[in-house]
């Protein structure tokens, strides 16, 4: 039976280490009681959450050793509970380490997790555009898609320990988090969390209490319902997943750099041959991970090669995403569990043949979800800038990426006059994307 504990103790950011000690010491007794120095390292990638790495230096040990039995603490940021449901986060990373895709969660407190470290080099926006490291990421990806379960609630032998009795849906915060009928109301009857209720319930949760809040609050509502009926019943890409026609996928749906460790860095060094091989790596953060087309979730994470700066000289080309998407589907179909129980291979240029159309299929699929990644970190920072207390500005990041989105439509004149210029210009972002 898998089981993560849930410890009654909360995080404090202003006595960080001590707050962090009471709760390690409850999981773990001998780190208070055995000879050697608990240490704290912050991880400064992340801009929602706090996270620590805590090792215990016992006397004797290689550094390997204690990064092996090193942990990380994961305390979740103000407000961030109306972007993320974490009942089906930590189920989400609880199907994903039975399947050795995620480090195994450890514990849960009030307002954070306790999971094992990861050792491995945490990529940078120039690392995801190396060679060996796409197509690391195109496997990884396609092994997520081809072989978890897009609901984790079904996963056998799921347990977590809850205290309050909450379910997979519900929040702490009522007084914040819309009611789930009517986040649920823009997909009746589909499975859910999907892209369009997690868009919605953000959406909704959007301040109204100014004119101009509402007006912006009411126009992002329609273009969530404007998109879902242009995107909604897009058939999957492949359609040999019969009993989910749309092809829904458990998609990690935030798949930035840092969000991607490389499991063995020094294979980095040689990763600058004319044929790289690909990387191995693991993904982590779940927050948003959820019901999602594959499409979806590729497309994505494409548009986060040019990061947080939103450098568009750095979206990938057709010929890359080309390149990137036929790793992806040969890694999918190796993992699906049909492909293992086949007698009857195909003729190699029948096989050729298939892999192509579904190629063809896949790249106009991700083309078409191109300017939602906008319409997503849109609205997903202008919640942010209500509540967040880290330095970053969310405000005029929101206002970069709704401009992409707007672009997209080929309604520039709603994206206002600084939506970027130069580098960050969006009308740069869409020639890239079509370029070869």
């Amino acid at each position: 039976m898998s089981e993560v504990r849930r410890i009654e103790l909360s995080y404090n950011g202003e006595e960080s280490e001590a707050s962090a000690k009471k709760i390690i010491f409850t999981l773990f007794p001998d780190w208070e009681n055995d000879d050697g120095e608990v240490k704290f390292k912050t991880f400064t990638e992340g801009i929602t959450n706090t996270m620590l790495k805590v090792k215990k230096q016992r006397p004797g040990w290689s550094e390997d050793q204690v990064d092996k039995d090193s942990i990380v603490l994961r305390a979740y940021g103000k407000g961030t509970e109306v972007l993320s449901d974490r009942e089906r986060e930590i189920a989400t990373h609880l199907v994903l380490s039975i399947h050795s895709l995620a480090p195994k969660p450890l514990a849960r407190f009030e307002n954070g997790m306790i999971y094992q470290f990861t050792p491995g080099h945490v990529c940078n926006p120039e690392d995801v555009r190396k060679e060996a490291v796409w197509k690391g990421i195109a496997r990884t990806f396609g092994k997520w898609h081809a072989i978890l379960p897009t609901d984790p609630k079904t996963a056998p032998n799921l347990e977590i320990e809850n205290s309050q009795g909450e379910d997979l849906h519900s929040s702490s915060d009522s007084q914040t988090v819309p009611p789930a009928k009517e986040v649920e109301a823009v997909t009746p009857g589909e499975m859910v969390p999907n892209i369009w209720t997690v868009l919605r319930k953000w959406c909704l949760a959007l301040s109204d209490k100014t004119p101009e809040e509402a007006k912006l609050k009411d126009t992002l509502q329609m273009e969530i319902d404007r998109t879902h009926k242009e995107l909604g019943d897009l058939p999957g890409w492949d359609s040999r997943k019969e009993a989910n026609p749309a092809q829904l996928v458990m998609a990690h749906n935030d798949l930035r750099p840092n969000n991607i460790i490389i499991q063995n860095p020094s294979a980095l060094s040689s990763s600058l041959s004319s044929t790289p091989e690909p990387l191995t790596l693991t993904f982590i953060d779940y927050e948003y991970a959820a019901a999602s087309p594959a499409a979806f979730d590729l497309a994505l994470h494409l548009s986060e090669w040019a990061d947080l700066d939103l450098n568009y000289h750095h979206i990938p080309t057709r010929s890359v995403r080309r390149a990137f998407l036929t790793e992806y589907i040969r890694s999918f179909q190796s993992h699906l569990p049909s492909s293992s129980e086949s007698s009857d291979p195909k003729p190699k240029s029948e096989d050729e043949n298939e892999t192509a159309a579904l190629l063809e299929n896949l790249m106009q699929q991700v083309d078409r979800y191109r300017g939602l990644p906008g319409l997503w970190w849109g609205i997903w920072s202008l919640l942010q800038a209500e509540t967040s207390t880290e330095g970053f500005d969310y405000g005029r990041y929101a206002h970069k990426r709704l401009g992409e989105y707007w672009v997209w439509r080929g309604e520039a004149e709603a994206a206002g006059k600084e939506v970027g210029t130069g580098q960050s210009d969006p009308w740069l972002r869409e020639r890239r994307w079509m370029e070869e």
